[in-house]
């Protein structure tokens, strides 16, 4: 007997629909911006509610998915509809955060007895360690420096390969 097998994703809902396409129409606004009141009004229930919150969080990833818009939360109003020229400002909030976290990853990792683990938890300490450290070193501001100039060059994202070779030239801290 065989049984039907479950679809990879859920299907969105009508209210997270209507956010998307009410985000969608407003993109081409001179001020792109989506208000908790429109959101509000259209759903017949508060935008600021755990189910209002909820619907637009998955329209605002089906709009990313689909239509390559991103959004910005402007403090008790709605949503902004980020132009081109500041989504490379957004994403490189996400290059500090990911630094933060390895950072603390270490730290935490820095508080273990390491005598006291076994050889399998040893293998699995040090592995962590390491990539906590890679993604450290790769997304400190030092970093960016090294890499914005090795793109600068060619005018092309590089590729894994050569952007860790600009760390091991000689060049970074951690291959001293």
């Amino acid at each position: 007997m065989t049984t039907a097998l479950a679809t990879p994703f859920q299907v969105a809902s009508a209210d997270t629909r209507a956010i998307a396409a009410l985000i969608v129409k407003h993109k081409t606004e001179k001020v792109p911006l989506v208000t908790y009141d429109a959101i509000t009004a259209m759903l017949g229930y508060d935008a600021r509610s755990v189910k209002g919150r909820a619907r637009t969080q998955t329209a605002r990833r089906i709009v990313r998915r689909e239509n390559r818009i991103i959004l910005r939360a402007v403090a008790n109003r709605g949503y902004e509809i980020v132009p081109d020229s500041g989504k490379t400002a957004i994403s490189k909030s996400y290059l500090s955060r990911a630094h933060s976290a390895a950072r603390e990853g270490m730290k935490t990792l820095g508080a273990t007895e390491f005598a006291g683990l076994d050889n399998a938890q040893k293998t699995e300490f040090n592995a962590a360690l390491s990539q906590l450290g890679v993604v450290s070193e790769l997304s400190a501001a030092k970093a960016t420096t090294k890499i914005r100039a090795k793109v600068a060059e060619t005018q092309l994202a590089l590729p894994v390969a050569q952007t860790l070779a600009a760390f091991t030239n000689g060049n970074s801290s951690a291959a001293t």
